[in-house]
């Protein structure tokens, strides 16, 4: 897990140097969705895909027994986590775009 974050964070800085160089991407002047898949089975695959990446939540209530004062420490971890997986995966993914035409 350790090493996936400081793969990330390399991932994250070395976009922001591309960046400050002026090598920004011309991936989104074009449209977004052309040439994407609209059938029903596309569509479920990744439906279920997603619900499996929200499998951990069910763990919680395993998890709150043996925790002190998890009614403190729970929301304060779920938040605290959702911030910095947002703030990281959003980051990368914008750098990753920014550094696509290098």
């Amino acid at each position: 897990m350790l090493i996936f974050m400081w793969k990330q964070l390399l991932i994250i800085i070395l976009g922001f140097v591309q960046l400050l160089r002026g090598k920004a991407s011309t991936a989104f002047q074009q449209p977004l969705f052309a040439n994407t898949s609209t059938s029903p089975s596309s569509w479920s695959l990744a439906l279920y895909s997603g619900l499996w990446a929200f499998d951990g939540w069910d763990q919680a209530n395993y998890i709150a027994g043996d925790m002190t004062q998890p009614e403190k420490n729970i929301p304060r971890a779920i938040h605290s986590s959702m911030i910095i997986v947002t703030v990281g995966l959003v980051l990368s993914s914008y750098l990753h775009f920014s550094r696509a035409t290098c």
